[in-house]
Parts: structure tokens; sequence; C-alpha cells
């Protein structure tokens, strides 16, 4: 009688057929259920984040008890490596960066207020107004005083009325506004605070587009900004003389209101 070799090569082709079906099956089960997870997670990170972003009176309560809380009040004051909370927390933010940022033009009657702050205020404002797409302007004006422009401040005159007549240094007339505008970029990359002043001639009523440096709330601190201003670097680096610059002026309407 002979007896019959078994075939392993057949078994094992047998078991592969039952067994791996079964992995695949427990494979995409696996899969689906991470995917779920994942997805459950994400929906968990945007629920808190929804959480933090405008409450009733259009500000981020949480970013603000955070800079209270995390701000390192040296390094506010040098204006270097500072990176609050919020969507600007990968970005270097310094003086020159806030600069850089700040509002690129005005004209008689623009809506907003300017005041005086020291280091920390100036800064947390600025930031604040990044957060929030607000628009701002920053004046370094001496170690520790800067003029902040915001077009959220309200005004509170002798008048009791809502106008603020504002001082700048003008340094420079264009009548074309992609020259007024190039010349500015180039200072801006360099922290000078400079914007485009839009403008009109009384007598032809034609526009025109002046480079103004700085913005203060009083005319004291305004020439003594002027006599300070470097007249050789400018010329470096855009190739003017600002050496006939005067100062200017012009009116900014605020909110109505208590002032923050």
């Amino acid at each position: 009688m002979i007896k019959k070799q078994k075939n392993y090569a057949l078994i094992f082709i047998t078991i592969m057929v039952i067994l791996l079906p079964t992995f695949v099956a427990l494979l995409t089960s696996y899969t689906i259920y991470l995917k779920y997870k994942i997805k459950n997670l994400e929906l968990k990170i945007y629920e808190l984040k929804d959480k933090d972003i405008i409450s009733s009176n259009g500000r981020n309560k949480k970013i603000e008890n955070n800079m209270n809380y995390e701000l390192n009040i040296e390094e506010i004051e040098k204006f270097l490596n500072i990176k609050p909370k919020g969507i600007y927390e990968n970005q270097k933010i310094d003086y020159f960066y806030l600069v850089k940022k700040a509002k690129s033009s005005f004209e008689d009657n623009t809506f907003g207020g300017l005041k005086l702050m020291n280091y920390e205020e100036a800064f947390r404002k600025s930031v604040s107004n990044l957060e929030f797409n607000k628009e701002y302007f920053i004046t370094n004006i001496a170690t520790n005083l800067y003029s902040v422009y915001s077009e959220d401040f309200s005004i509170k005159n002798k008048n009791n009325d809502n106008i603020q007549k504002v001082f700048t240094v003008q340094m420079r007339l264009y009548l074309k506004e992609e020259d007024a505008f190039f010349t500015t970029l180039t200072l801006r990359n360099a922290g000078i605070p400079v914007f485009v002043y839009k403008g009109h001639f009384k007598n032809s009523g034609k526009s025109y587009f002046a480079i103004c440096a700085g913005l203060f709330p009083d005319i004291t601190l305004a020439k003594n900004y002027l006599e300070s201003i470097d007249d050789e670097k400018i010329k470096q680096l855009t190739g003017i003389s600002v050496k006939d610059r005067f100062l200017k002026s012009f009116t900014l309407i605020g909110e109505n209101g208590v002032q923050e």
C-alpha cells in the first residue's frame, strides 16, 4: 500500500488564502478607525479655536489675557524676538517689523486717533491690531516713548468733539502715487516710520502724494523729530535729499465714546 505524501505547498497556499482576506479586513477596519479618531481630533481642535476667536465685543480675550502674563518686559523694551500668541506666533516681531506692517497712507479726516505710550503699551497695541487686522502706525520718539495711531482710538479734546490735530514731517512730494510708495517702501525697510499723505493742491485741485515721517499729537515733538532726521542716511537709501523738510498737520476723526 502506497502512502500519499503531504503537499505542504498546497497546505501553505490554502492557509494563506484563508488568512490573507481576514488580515486585509482587519487592516481596513483599523484604518477606518484611525481616520475616525483623526477627524474627531480635528473637530476638537476647531472647537477650541472657536472658543478663542472673537467674543461679543469683537476681541479675543484669551489672547489678551495670555499677553498680560507671558510678555517679557525687557524684551518688549528692546523690541527683539517677541513672539506673541495668535497668528503671529511664528513671526519675529520687533520695531522694524511693526514699522513695515503699519498703515501706509493717510489723508485729512482719517478715522482713528493718536496716543503717546510707553514700550509695553505701544508694542501690545500694535501687535493686537496686527492680530485683528486693524490699522495702526507707530513712531519711536524717545527711549521710553512712542506715539501710536489706531483706527479704533476715540478722541476727547477741549472742545468736547472727536477731532484731533496731528503733526508729521513732510520730506518729499510726488505727483505720481507709485513713485511715492516706492520710496516709502525703501525707507520702511530701513526701519524709518514713513507714510504717504494723499492731498490736493488748493488752486488746481490735482492730487499729490507726500512722503511724511512720524506722527505726533504735539507740535513740539514733531519739531524735535524733524531736527533728528538723518538726511545723509536717507540720501544713501533713496538718492534724494530731505534738507528742505518741514512740518505738516492734518486731522483725525476718532470714534465717539470713552477713550480706551
